[in-house]
């Protein structure tokens, strides 16, 4: 098992188990852990949420959450129906999710590696200062979750996180990196300078100006892959 600075690592006796990178490593994982509860997004690589969560409806004390980009009515109510807890939008409300997990008491979760990053995304985004009404905070998040489990798709972001990120929420690619842009430009037009200048390093220094959407991502992408420090945590 591992520590996850999830927001719910302190929680009594909840034992969290190695992330699942895919639906078919987290049926396996089900199969073989007596698992209490089982959080998941629906856009899962081998085999997807909804295929995960009718193949796992047979282990009756098993309780399941759904955290997923895909967040219409329609889909949500489809979801609801197939017998989950719950269901949220990401970035994930980590206050909510803690009272699920607290009332009553889990005692062994699975989580997705995809999950984990994209919460630590969320989590330096909040930090800098970046508004969550903002198209492009999910974006970013996303961009950079993909970019720390898939460094191959940062070569062209292009050809590879802007169609991935554009694919899982609906938006064209060019959207996503307009989004993406936005975000940025007023991530330093209203944040703290000197939270950035801590946070950010050299990729802020005043003489380079505001960095290329793939500095932010790629530099990011690196922070997530280490334990947040205490200042992201607090």
């Amino acid at each position: 098992c591992v520590k996850m600075e999830m927001g719910i690592e302190n929680i009594p006796n909840l034992e969290v188990l190695p992330f699942a990178h895919t639906g078919t490593e987290a049926l396996e994982c089900i199969q073989k852990e007596k698992v209490d509860c089982l959080i998941c997004d629906l856009l899962l690589p081998m085999l997807d949420g909804v295929e995960l969560i009718n193949q796992v409806r047979q282990y009756e004390d098993l309780r399941i959450i759904v955290v997923t980009a895909l967040w219409t009515p329609s889909i949500i109510q489809a979801v609801r129906e197939l017998g989950v807890v719950d269901a949220f939008p990401k970035p994930a409300p980590m206050d909510k999710i803690r009272s699920l997990l607290q009332n009553p008491p889990v005692k062994k979760i699975l989580y997705s590696q995809e999950e984990q990053a994209f919460y630590r995304a969320s989590q330096w985004m909040d930090y800098l200062g970046m508004s969550r009404r903002l198209k492009g905070f999910r974006m970013i998040c996303l961009a950079i979750t993909y970019a720390s489990l898939y460094p191959c798709m940062m070569d062209r972001a292009s050809k590879g996180v802007y169609p991935a990120v554009g694919q899982k929420l609906g938006y064209s690619p060019q959207a996503v990196e307009r989004n993406i842009r936005t975000a940025i430009e007023s991530l330093w037009v209203h944040a703290d300078p000197k939270r950035l200048y801590r946070a950010l390093g050299a990729i802020v220094a005043e003489d380079r100006g505001k960095p290329t959407n793939r500095e932010m991502i790629a530099y990011m992408a690196e922070l997530i892959r280490q334990e947040p420090p205490d200042y992201i945590l607090g």
